[in-house]
């Protein structure tokens, strides 16, 4: 009897994982089409944010193929190799992951850059750079990726001692979960430190000029400063995930509240950026109407 309720409990967890999943490649598609249809991303930024969608999209598709192998497996419908499974596909997640990370602390330093110094802005954030930086973050997540195909990591995805980031384990080596744990948790806390630097920017730099001035101010910092509030809001959603995740319950395991909180923060984030280009998609849902009747 036991046995069946725990099975009835992982399961319901489980298929409650995969909405949310869905929900946040939906979400993620939006905004990709946003970032291709926009010309307001059509720079620098637009090219960051590609790359940090396409990473999460990799990410969360992942852990929805996870979800729906788990189902099976608990439900012991078929055999399945779940230790090959998970050697091959718990480090692609966590690689992209770790990219993803990196990529918003090089947009935090994207918008502090142009809110503090736009006269060398376009020198220090050209196109060119910034594909370079977003291949180099790609190559060196995919290095991290390799060390987590160890002969030696036989428990990747059930091992006790991971950090929140290394969903699978670092094969319990004191140093990877050290390394993980200053690559991810220690990343997120810098990139709040550089949001908390351009706010202060932003403030200082509105109440320096005078009342007659302000207008002319706030429109020319005004793409800046949204962009600006995109990122930050995302790295604060992120920065509270990690807290809750810090939190220990005995109500739900370690693994499915990991689970749970990397496609929360996917999915909170995804929307986040829908939530600010929400006038575009609304104002070209309304010109796709318009041009559909007058055909």
């Amino acid at each position: 009897m036991s046995n069946s309720t725990k099975f009835d409990t992982n399961t319901v967890i489980h298929i409650f994982a995969i909405p949310i999943a869905l929900l946040g490649l939906l979400a993620y598609a939006i905004s990709l089409y946003l970032i291709h249809k926009s010309e307001r991303y059509h720079n620098v930024f637009g090219i960051l944010c590609t790359a940090y969608v396409s990473f999460h999209i990799q990410t969360v598709s992942v852990l929805f193929i996870w979800t729906i192998v788990r189902i099976i497996v608990h439900a012991g419908l078929k055999p399945f190799p779940w230790t090959t499974f998970i050697r091959i596909f718990s480090p692609i997640a966590n690689s992209t992951l770790y990219a993803a990370i990196w990529i918003q602390f090089v947009l935090a330093i994207n918008r502090l850059w142009a809110i503090s110094y736009p006269m060398t802005y376009h020198r220090i954030f050209s196109r060119k750079n910034a594909r370079l930086a977003v291949v180099f973050l790609w190559s060196f997540s995919m290095l991290i990726m390799v060390l987590y195909y160890n002969v030696e990591c036989v428990r990747y995805f059930e091992s006790d001692i991971y950090s929140w980031s290394t969903l699978y384990g670092p094969c319990n080596h004191s140093f990877f979960i050290y390394f993980s744990i200053l690559l991810s948790d220690g990343i997120i806390l810098i990139t709040v430190m550089v949001d908390a630097i351009a706010f202060y920017r932003i403030v200082a730099y509105i109440k320096k000029k005078k009342h007659q001035e302000v207008n002319a101010t706030r429109g020319s910092l005004s793409h800046d400063i949204l962009f600006f509030k995109e990122t930050c809001i995302t790295t604060g959603i992120h920065a509270f995930l990690i807290a809750i995740f810090r939190i220990d319950g005995p109500f739900i395991a370690r693994v499915t509240k990991v689970t749970y909180m990397w496609l929360a923060m996917s999915t909170l984030d995804s929307f986040t950026f829908i939530f600010f280009n929400r006038n575009l998609l609304m104002n070209r849902n309304v010109v796709n109407v318009c041009t559909t009747a007058n055909k």
